[in-house]
């Protein structure tokens, strides 16, 4: 059997070894089972459970398509529903910089948007008093190009 020494206690073992990372950031060092189970695994799972950092770019697109998606249903009532508790009127055409700075940068006022968002897509969906003459119309649900999004299939 192989002898190493532990790269983190410095005492002699017998085995294959353990990988240190990230405690030691050294691909030929190795460390008793005693020092992966009390200081190695504890580590990997401090890790793991870090705050991820916060994605501007993926955040961005999703408040500029909620924007679009909010501007595209062709009923007033839902439109300013959407503007008095999500992204504020005009706040749309921001850069992508101010968009995030206002609206994506903070975790609570990032979730407060969607669920706005998703508050407002359930409105248009149980709107009873849509039907097949507003549709016809645009009046209500998805436009887009001349297109109203079918209410049977929603």
């Amino acid at each position: 059997m192989e002898k190493h020494i532990c790269c983190i206690c410095g005492k002699e073992f017998e085995g294959w070894g353990n990988d240190p990372c990230p405690v030691v950031m050294d691909e030929k060092a190795k460390c008793c089972d005693k020092c992966d189970m009390e200081v190695v695994l504890p580590a990997r799972i401090k890790a793991m459970k870090k705050e991820r950092p916060k994605n501007e770019t993926s955040r961005t697109e999703l408040l500029r398509a909620m924007s679009t998606i909010v501007s595209a249903i062709n009923n007033e009532e839902i439109i300013y529903g959407w503007l008095s508790s999500g992204i504020a009127d005009g706040d749309e055409n921001l850069s992508d910089a101010e968009l995030y700075e206002n609206y994506g940068e903070d975790d609570n006022t990032f979730a407060d948007i969607m669920s706005s968002f998703v508050r407002t897509m359930r409105r248009m969906v149980d709107d009873d008093e849509f039907d097949e003459e507003d549709r016809r119309k645009g009046n209500g649900y998805l436009y887009c190009d001349r297109v109203t999004s079918k209410l049977e299939e929603i």
